[in-house]
């Protein structure tokens, strides 16, 4: 009886995953996209500068992750906040990941699953705000006045919202805009524009220094709104005042803003504007 040896074949180690594959796609839209700091301090500055008080109350429509709310509770003991989103994993991150580790200011932002159209939030409050150019999922002026006047009736009797919104010469551009960071470079890059309805589709890429991608992380299917055209319907909700503050956008330096309210905008590739609505 012969006796054979088996050769115990090696198993083939398997590939270390990509940087897209371990990257979060939530931070790193708050890293390239988000600046917590510099909108809540516009928020506040511009509610004690209009009302001569302090604020401590707010909501934030379209929430996503929460970063406003977050720093918003930050500012101060006394500052409370909501959060209003209808997509629930994405709160389920914002809970773990920014609540969670911000302390006692976690602890005073409330978040609620629901339609901002008719969330039950309990309260109203001193800022209402929709940024990261939240009006534009309303694609028809009928849509965009029923947000405008449920967020309307969100407010305390002397509550200012704010929206935040794109434009310029490029809005209307089949584009793609590119900002580079340590670890990774983001990509926004315009798919669709119809010039007669001013639909518009975007998608955001992140690519990383060992080639993989991590392609559409987030699509928008928008209507972009002008200046004029979200002012009116600002007036027709029943706001009376309005402001809009606006800053070139710079790309290489996004950190240098300058908001300003001057009244005529020149031909420009790319501004970002605050609108601020209160009576």
């Amino acid at each position: 009886c012969s006796s054979t040896k088996r050769k115990m074949g090696k198993k083939k180690s398997e590939p270390a995953p990509t940087m897209a594959q371990t990257a979060d796609r939530h931070a790193l839209y708050q890293q390239a996209v988000q600046n917590p700091k510099k909108d809540v301090t516009f928020l506040l500055q511009s509610f004690s500068r209009i009302r001569q008080r302090e604020a401590h109350t707010f909501r934030e429509d379209f929430c996503g992750t929460a970063i406003l709310s977050v720093e918003w509770c930050r500012r101060s003991p006394e500052n409370t906040a909501v959060g209003v989103d209808i997509d629930e994993p994405t709160l389920d991150w914002a809970k773990e990941h920014n609540l969670k580790g911000a302390g006692g200011a976690g602890e005073r932002v409330n978040l609620i699953a629901a339609d901002v159209l008719n969330a039950d939030v309990g309260q109203t409050v001193d800022v209402l705000c929709a940024f990261n150019y939240s009006a534009c999922l309303m694609k028809t002026r009928r849509d965009l006045l029923r947000y405008l006047r449920a967020a309307k009736s969100g407010l305390a009797e002397d509550g200012i919202l704010a929206l935040d919104l794109f434009g310029g010469l490029d809005a209307f551009q089949v584009k793609k805009y590119t900002k580079r960071f340590r670890d990774f470079t983001y990509e926004m890059d315009t798919t669709y524009v119809n010039l007669l309805t001013h639909e518009a589709s975007f998608k955001i890429h992140f690519r990383f220094p060992d080639r993989s991608v991590i392609k559409g992380a987030f699509c928008y299917d928008w209507r972009i709104w002008t200046l004029p055209e979200l002012k009116e319907a600002l007036l027709d909700a029943g706001f009376k005042k309005i402001e809009i503050w606006w800053a070139e956008v710079d790309p290489e330096d996004e950190e240098q803003y300058e908001y300003t309210q001057e009244k005529l905008i020149e031909p420009t590739e790319m501004i970002n504007s605050y609108i601020l609505a209160y009576n």
